[in-house]
């Protein structure tokens, strides 16, 4: 009896023992997977890792291209897609691609003052994108500084803690913002008199860059019809060589104000009177009891009214246009008061 129960133990433990090297072969023999992982720089620079699958990358140092700055990686040539070394984990083959951000050379430009180092020009290497650090304000004698612009003639004022540093700010990879000068125009106010109001008065305030001719100005602003308007110009300056150089500068407007008012007219019916004859009393007849129609304009007047019968009734303005010499109608410009006629039918003496 105790022999069989020997022989027993014996087979169990043998069992056992051998399950457990069964399951112990199989851990140390299984295979962990390798990855590659490419990285592009450029269409013709690249290098490879090769990376454990579950592990981390190691972030290798920042590559170097000119005229470029570095971002960072990404999963896609697009950049869309970043790779963040700190979460993310290799599970297969993998490419990586440098993404990359277009260097601008920005030259901010005193425009005859100085700025607090005593230089007048000042530049900055900026990343697509980014914004332009605002320098300290220039100073010039006589002149107060209002702002920057990139555009040469004071469309759009640019917002040094704003707007961003793109490729469309010029055609060109160097950036050049100039401070601004400013053109004052007159302004002028009158009655409509189908003429055009205009105002050739100009002043100009601020300094040239040097070599550059006194700014050729003229005000083009004009308003002929009831209205207000700005009295916009024209500007060009040139070089001592002749070459016109108006686009290297921001123009700030001070623009006058052009104003034409209503032309006011007062037409009066005219009034008729007759002994009764069973006849109809009409007058289609008028006046112009105030004002006067401008000069070179015609009016077209018509009135409505009729009296058979003893008694009286209105003569009435039903309408009134006014033309000009080419046969435009022009009325909207007029103030118009209208004042009906009386028809009066007496009883026979």
């Amino acid at each position: 009896m105790k022999k069989t129960c020997l022989t027993a133990m014996l087979c169990v433990a043998l069992c056992v023992c051998a399950v457990f090297f069964s399951l112990g072969l199989t851990a140390c023999g299984e295979k962990i997977n390798e990855y590659s992982v490419e990285f592009v720089i450029t269409a013709d620079e690249n290098f490879t890792k090769t990376v454990k699958e579950g592990e981390a990358l190691d972030e290798p140092d920042a590559p170097t291209r000119g005229g470029y700055s570095f971002v960072g990686w990404a999963k896609d040539e697009k950049g869309s897609a970043p790779w963040i070394f700190a979460a993310d984990r290799v599970n297969s083959d993998l490419t990586l691609y440098a993404v990359w951000a277009k260097l601008y050379t920005v030259t901010l430009d005193a425009n005859g003052g100085n700025f607090a180092q005593g230089v007048s020009v000042s530049k900055q290497s900026l990343a697509e994108n980014s914004t332009v650090t605002a320098p300290d304000e220039p100073k010039k004698e006589g002149c107060k500084f209002t702002g920057w612009a990139y555009d040469a003639r004071g469309t759009q004022v640019w917002n040094i803690n704003q707007n961003k540093v793109t490729g469309g700010v010029t055609s060109h990879d160097e950036s050049k913002f100039y401070v601004f000068d400013s053109v004052t125009t007159g302004g002028g106010e009158k009655m409509y008199d189908g003429a055009p109001l205009t105002s050739p008065e100009i002043s100009w305030k601020g300094n040239l860059l040097a070599g550059h001719s006194e700014p050729q100005i003229t005000a083009t602003g004009s308003q002929q019809i009831v209205g207000v308007s700005r009295n916009v110009f024209d500007i060009k300056i040139f070089d001592g060589e002749g070459n016109d150089v108006t686009d290297v500068y921001k123009v700030n407007g001070e623009y006058g104000t052009l104003t034409v008012t209503a032309r006011s007219l007062t037409v009066t019916a005219n009034s008729a009177e007759k002994y009764y004859d069973k006849t109809k009393l009409e007058d289609g007849g008028y006046k112009i009891t105030f004002g006067e129609v401008a000069e070179g304009q015609t009016i077209e007047v018509k009135i409505s009214g009729s009296q058979i019968a003893i008694g009286k009734s209105e003569n009435k303005v039903v309408s009134v246009k006014i033309y000009d010499g080419g046969g435009s109608d022009v009325t909207a410009n007029y103030l118009i008061t209208t004042v009906n006629g009386w028809l009066t039918v007496k009883l026979p003496a």
